[in-house]
């Protein structure tokens, strides 16, 4: 459950983010093709900006697996030793 209110914070952060970029570029287009700004960005190569588009596939959700299969796949064996571990001295 945790992992989807993280993921549904992530997309709502996303979406106020383009929604702020797009606002800023039709601002800055407003203002770049009215008179006399035009004539001056047309001097200096100021160009009209693209605002945001997603890429199609970026439409649907990610598809998660079930959380408790993950953990079973990737959960160590109990008696397995820990990585860096002191080995026992042999007598």
């Amino acid at each position: 459950m945790k992992v989807q209110d993280e993921l549904s914070g992530t997309e709502n952060r996303i979406n106020t983010a383009r929604t702020d970029y797009n606002t800023a570029v039709q601002e800055y287009n407003t203002t770049r093709n009215s008179f006399p700004a035009v004539i001056t960005a047309g001097l200096l190569g100021f160009k009209v900006e693209p605002f945001f588009q997603a890429d199609p596939n970026a439409k649907s959700a990610p598809q998660l697996p079930d959380p408790n299969s993950i953990r079973r796949q990737n959960a160590p064996a109990a008696n397995a030793p820990a990585a860096n571990a002191p080995k026992p001295v042999s007598q």
